[in-house]
């Protein structure tokens, strides 16, 4: 991914804008290895077994998908944590100073 995450709400949410996206690429993997999978004309107890396999092998990919996501909502509410306290500090200062 390349993305240095820091305590600055920006880093943060860049960093979520960029697993969000990767999830959303990942999910489409995840559809095309459904739509191959459900179109090939393979036959018989392999050719079912075949398609069992890549149906649990897209259910896992979306369910990773699912966990980035989540991991990208809780970066999201970090940086609104971070950036509520840096407001609260910086008007408690300003309190303290005036």
């Amino acid at each position: 991914m390349g993305t240095y995450v820091t305590d600055d709400p920006a880093s943060l949410r860049y960093a979520a804008a960029q697993l969000r996206h990767r999830a959303e690429v990942f999910q489409g993997v995840a559809a095309e290895v459904d739509s191959a999978a459900t179109t090939m004309v393979y036959v018989g107890p392999a050719g079912d077994q075949f398609r069992a396999d890549m149906g649990a092998t897209s259910n896992r990919l979306r369910g990773t998908c699912d966990r980035i996501v989540d991991l990208a909502g809780r970066l999201l509410r970090e940086a609104d944590r971070v950036e509520a306290e840096r407001l609260a500090a910086a008007r408690a200062d300003t309190i303290y100073y005036d």
